[in-house]
């Protein structure tokens, strides 16, 4: 289990230098809209992940007028003490460090304190292109699996490789698709890894969606999730040699693994466009939920459960579902971000839970 006892940051987006101290596994930041609540849990993703949920643009993430930012805390795994950092000054190379070393590749860092977090903006999952849901995706497998990591690491500078070859192509009026052969011999292994694992890995992530969804909306929907991708049937020579002259006028690969999608449907039509807003932050939720379970099953850590404005969108009963899936189901530590803290209070205290509460106004933690 992952539990953070500390969180110390200075000059992050709009909030001011603090320390705070975290005693409880339930525990809350509330304020009113624009407080930096959600910067909060942005600061702690930070460290887990080595980036921000919403922007990996590092220098936006410096507060006003400042040169730099660092974030730090204290956390344990399994019982034992680590400290992270990690510190951006403009025009340097972000740090990450564990234990006061520095990481040689930020791709080992990640999955190390594996995090879950769920916000309003999420529901892009659901209503949103396909490139949203297959992020999502990589994003969890990334987590618990550095051969996949990796593969998707080669699979996209290759893919970067390949298209630039097409515009050289392009430019000069050369259709010798033999040109290719060395980058399609390259990303053979790369996308067979990626395919047969997400394969894997959303039979898994399928089972443990609808049985969450069940139980948050008692059984009062059907919903549904299908992996679609081109390689499901045909072979990834025959989708090239037929794809070459639209790869080649558009200067673009428009075959592979980096098109697949996971189709959502709630009673077999789309949920983007025939879920109410409560269903689709319903199916969000469940989504969410799966991959908490199988990252902990996989790496038997906790995650940090991150939950943004939680209680938006959701009626009462299913508000009541969720708080009692993740207080009695074998979650780790949640923060969770509310405008109302007295709601807080009393959803926590029909549950029997204590819960720590801090104060958020205009970027300073009470």
């Amino acid at each position: 289990m992952l539990f953070l006892k500390e969180l110390h940051s200075e000059n992050f987006k709009n909030l001011q230098s603090f320390d705070i101290k975290f005693d409880s596994k339930y525990v809350c930041f509330a304020g009113n809209n624009g407080a930096g609540k959600t910067n909060l849990l942005d600061a702690i993703h930070y460290l887990a992940m080595g980036k921000r949920y919403f922007n990996s643009i590092d220098q936006q993430n410096i507060n006003y007028e400042k040169d730099f930012f660092n974030i730090s805390c204290s956390i344990e795994k399994h019982g034992e003490a680590h400290a992270l950092f990690c510190a951006f000054v403009k025009g340097m190379k972000k740090k990450i460090k564990k234990d006061g070393v520095d990481y040689e590749k930020l791709s080992d860092h990640i999955g190390q304190f594996p995090v879950v977090m769920v916000t309003p903006y999420d529901n892009s999952l659901i209503t949103g292109g396909s490139e949203e849901r297959r992020r999502f995706l990589d994003m969890i497998i990334s987590q618990f699996d550095s051969e996949y990591l990796n593969a998707l690491i080669s699979y996209n500078r290759l893919l970067l490789q390949r298209n630039a070859q097409l515009k050289h192509m392009f430019e000069h009026e050369n259709r010798n698709a033999a040109l290719l052969d060395v980058y399609n011999a390259q990303l053979l292994k790369p996308v067979q890894l990626i395919f047969t694992k997400r394969q894997k890995f959303i039979d898994e992530f399928c089972e443990l969606t609808l049985k969450y969804y069940a139980q948050i909306s008692n059984q009062s929907e059907q919903i549904s999730l299908k992996y679609k991708s081109q390689l499901i049937d045909a072979s990834l020579h025959d989708l090239w040699k037929e794809s070459f002259q639209k790869d080649y006028f558009t200067q673009r690969k428009n075959v592979g693994v980096h098109k697949d999608d996971l189709e959502l449907e709630i009673h077999g039509y789309p949920a983007k466009r025939f879920a109410s807003q409560g269903q689709q932050k319903s199916f969000l939720l469940s989504m969410k939920l799966a991959q908490f379970s199988i990252i902990k099953s996989s790496t038997s850590i906790e995650p940090l459960f991150l939950l943004d404005d939680i209680f938006d969108r959701l009626d009462r009963d299913r508000t009541t579902r969720l708080m009692d899936i993740i207080t009695t189901n074998g979650f780790g530590q949640i923060f969770i971000t509310d405008t109302n803290a007295d709601r807080v209070k009393e959803v926590f205290g029909k549950l029997g839970k204590e819960i720590q509460i801090f104060l958020v106004e205009d970027g300073k933690v009470n």
